[in-house]
């Protein structure tokens, strides 16, 4: 018997449920599976598939695999570029046929005419060739229009050829075969957005998967499986070789997938986080996803409590940040995230992951209503009677300004410097904080009613032996 499978670019669509897409952070394969017997299995393959870029995986006994030569890929796609290319063809052709005539109108010569012949001819001959000149224009619109739609059909794929696959199967009973490969032309991009709601203690989560491919045909009704480790990682324990003072160790370098210019869409999936043995993937089902465009896939969106207050960093840039305290119920992955605070879009920044049920921080930019003025009141340096030891003295003072219309939360933080050795002191002074940890991080936590000012001092001296 012979299993015939129609054109492999051309029958995704017709086999919904029967496709896989994985995408790792620096690889992407495509899965296809198929109801075989014993017998001929024939299909085709994209062109930039290889006998060692190919998986092949049935129960069935497979003898005879071969793939053959490119050959044209008959796809709806490609007979769209057919067409372009006969449009932009025949557009040429009018504009060439045009500038001849153009070339034409300028040898014309009027030497041997009467004046009254001159003055008639001119008046025909100026109409011809505004004529011409307009003619000449729309030709040339239509042909750069006719270039900008074949360059957009062209876009969509990587190759317009196809390789056909032959197996010799034997099956005991009806079976299944799977096809799997590398997709090398698939771009992934995760993006997630949190939309703060500060009057109602609201933040809303959604993780999104922006994809794009240029296959030749759109994938229509996959499932698809987003890993968050790269394809080949950390398979077996790092090989033990001898370390050399001195000499630098080899870092692995991994790939990310950036995202070009093309269309965009928008789907909305139920994308839910699952454990798969030792590793966690993320899930979603059905999914389509258009050739040569940029597709968004909403993973998961939800809604967490959080807590709205300010935090000041002093140790830094001395500036008020909003910032909301959360626990999500489901992992938010590590992405490029946008920030948007009660409606206003704030900017982006590179996010980590967020473990479900652990309490975390994001932050929503600086509070332009809480002012913070930091003053350096001391700095000096003495040293001992006997000049065996210096002491230096720093001590810093900050003001605080509530100028919203509300009481606002303030999480205030400085930076204790630690000591590296046993000779060297560290000592802080100002005023007394509500904790300090081993790592030197000084905080207080008050509230500043509005139009309240509050002011408070840190500083730290530090004395160490004197160098001679």
């Amino acid at each position: 018997m012979r299993f015939l499978a129609p054109l492999f670019l051309s029958s995704l669509s017709l086999m919904a449920n029967t496709a896989l897409l994985e995408i790792y952070t620096n690889k992407a394969f495509l899965t296809q599976q198929f109801e075989v017997g014993s017998g001929v299995f024939e299909t085709t393959l994209p062109d930039f598939v290889h006998n060692e870029t190919l998986s092949i995986r049935t129960p069935c006994a497979t003898k005879n695999k071969t793939i053959g030569e490119p050959i044209q890929a008959n796809t709806p796609l490609q007979k769209e570029i057919e067409n372009a290319t006969q449009a932009l063809q025949t557009a040429q052709e009018e504009l060439l046929a045009t500038q001849a005539k153009e070339r034409l109108l300028e040898r014309v010569s009027f030497s041997n005419s009467s004046f009254g012949e001159l003055q008639k001819n001119a008046q025909g001959f100026t109409a011809l060739a505004l004529e011409t000149l307009r003619a000449k224009e729309a030709q040339q619109k239509a042909v750069n229009l006719a270039q900008e739609a074949l360059n957009r059909l062209t876009s969509k794929q990587t190759t317009s050829k196809a390789k056909p696959l032959s197996l010799s199967l034997t099956c005991t009973a009806p079976s299944v075969l799977e096809i799997r490969f590398e997709l090398p032309n698939l771009e992934a991009k995760r993006v997630n957005t949190f939309t703060g709601e500060s009057a109602q203690d609201k933040l809303a989560i959604t993780q999104s998967l922006f994809i794009s491919h240029t296959l030749g045909e759109d994938l229509t009704n996959i499932a698809l499986r987003l890993y968050s480790f790269a394809h080949n990682h950390a398979l077996a324990p790092t090989p033990f070789y001898p370390y050399y003072v001195g000499l630098p160790e080899a870092l692995p370098m991994m790939r990310t997938m950036a995202l070009k210019s093309m269309g965009e869409s928008t789907q909305d999936v139920a994308g839910t986080p699952v454990e798969l043995e030792s590793k966690e993937v993320w899930e979603a089902s059905p999914v389509t996803l258009p050739s040569g465009e940029h597709t968004q896939v909403i993973l998961h969106q939800q809604q967490a409590f959080a807590q709205y207050g300010i935090e000041v960093d002093g140790y830094g840039t001395a500036l008020a940040y909003m910032r909301a305290t959360f626990s999500p119920q489901v992992s938010v992955e590590s992405a490029l995230t946008h920030f948007v605070l009660d409606g206003m879009l704030l900017g982006e920044r590179n996010t980590g992951q967020f473990l479900p049920d652990q309490q975390a921080h994001v932050y929503f930019g600086k509070h332009d209503l809480i002012g913070v003025e930091k003053k350096l009141v001391r700095n000096f340096t003495t040293e001992s009677g006997f000049g065996s030891t210096k002491t230096t003295e720093r001590v810093w003072r900050y003001t605080l300004s509530n100028r919203s219309s509300k009481t606002q939360a303030v999480d205030f933080l400085e930076r204790l410097p630690l000591s590296s050795h046993e000779k060297v002191v560290i000592k802080r002074l100002g005023d007394a904080p509500d904790s300090l940890d081993a790592e030197g991080k000084v905080r207080w936590n008050f509230t500043l009613k509005a139009g309240e000012q509050r002011t408070l001092e840190f500083g730290y001296t530090q004395s160490e032996p004197i160098q001679k």
